[in-house]
């Protein structure tokens, strides 16, 4: 998304980026498809169907956690900075292009892709504490 988007696409990363809370819900639901698709891959090896699942609900469980600060205004300034936004949408774009990637079986073997996977989840296990942080900081 953003500059040189296609018609409708740059409108709709406007739309996306006034609020945490309208973020969220529309990638709401990503890593739980990405996650089943994973779970219900023969190809995938059993002990990485497992850690997908551990590393994609961990990843959900996290912008649970802050959607729900959210809209119980803990931290609703900060999760409403543009900046925070727009944050948290590349990494949701991350993950969609991860998602894209597997479908398209761009992944040599499931290692490959577990790694892809955990790394992304660890940089916004990063993101997430230290919004936190901020958050603890201002009280």
């Amino acid at each position: 998304m953003g500059v040189g988007a296609p018609d409708g696409l740059g409108a709709l990363e406007v739309y996306l980026s006034r609020s945490f809370l309208k973020a969220f819900s529309f990638f709401e639901d990503a890593p739980f498809d990405f996650m089943m698709d994973i779970a219900n891959d023969a190809n995938v090896d059993g002990e990485d169907r497992a850690l997908s699942s551990y590393y994609l609900g961990y990843f959900k469980g996290l912008a649970q956690a802050l959607a729900k600060a959210d809209f119980y205004g803990l931290g609703s300034a900060e999760l409403n900075k543009p900046e925070t936004i727009k944050q948290f949408l590349g990494f949701m774009g991350k993950l969609l292009n991860l998602y894209n990637d597997y479908k398209a079986g761009k992944f040599k073997d499931s290692a490959e892709l577990m790694e892809a996977v955990n790394t992304l989840e660890i940089n916004f296990e990063n993101f997430v504490s230290d919004i936190m942080v901020r958050l603890r900081a201002q009280g």
